[in-house]
Formats: structure tokens, C-alpha cells, sequence
């Protein structure tokens, strides 16, 4: 019985240790009341969970993309929000692109990308 608890022990900080960030307080009202509000988390190099995101966008092209956490790894201090325009609907793609900069969320599959503007990119999950 001593060697479960202690398997479960390790199993349970190891999922922690893994676990996707939490929204920080204050961010609950970020990005929502639009027609369609996605959440997820983007993962970094070695696929761990790293950033969580909200992303809500309407049909005629506005939209919102919140950071909802820091991650000083990242050279994010506090999260965030920036209004969007010309977020584009496609079937089940949303995406919006300006200059190098690009966000695009496949409802479809439950996949996400970032490209920075220094163009360096990340991939997300969508939560389902």
C-alpha cells in the first residue's frame, strides 16, 4: 500500500509540473462576447504547456486575442489584450494577419499558430 501512495505521489507532482498555466486573476472578462471565444494554451519548444490564450472574434472581422499569463521565458511580464480587425473566417480556420505577425485557430482540428513579429513561432491546442 506504502509503494502506491508513493507512485501516485510522483505521478501527481509530475502532472503538475506539466500542467497547462492557470489564467492569471483579473483577465476572466479579456477577449469575451464575441459570436465565438476560443481558449487554449500555446506549448513551447519542447511541448510543454507555456501561455495560455483566449481568442474571440465575430463574423464581420473584428476580434480579440488575450494573453492570459506571464512567462518571463517568453518576455511576457503581465498578461493582456489586443483588439484585432480583419480576422478572417474560413470554414473552420479563423485567422488574422498583420505583416509578419499571424494568429490562425483551426476549430476543426483543435490546432493553433503564432508567428511573432520577430517571426518566431508557436504551436497551441485549442481547449475542446
Amino acid at each position: 500500500m506504502k509503494s502506491v501512495v508513493v507512485a501516485l505521489s510522483i505521478l501527481f507532482v509530475a502532472a503538475e509540473a506539466h500542467a497547462a498555466p492557470k489564467a492569471a486573476k483579473g483577465t476572466a472578462h479579456l477577449c469575451t462576447g464575441f459570436e465565438e471565444t476560443l481558449e487554449g494554451v500555446w506549448v513551447d519548444e519542447n511541448n510543454q504547456p507555456a501561455l495560455r490564450f483566449r481568442f474571440g472574434s465575430n463574423r464581420n472581422g473584428t476580434g480579440c486575442y488575450a494573453w492570459l499569463n506571464a512567462n518571463p521565458k517568453w518576455n511576457i511580464e503581465a498578461p493582456g489584450a489586443l483588439i484585432l480587425d480583419r480576422v478572417r473566417w474560413r470554414g473552420g480556420l479563423r485567422q488574422f494577419k498583420a505583416g509578419v505577425a499571424e494568429l490562425v485557430f483551426d476549430t476543426t482540428s483543435g490546432g493553433a499558430r503564432l508567428v511573432n513579429l520577430e517571426g518566431d513561432e508557436a504551436r497551441g491546442l485549442i481547449d475542446q
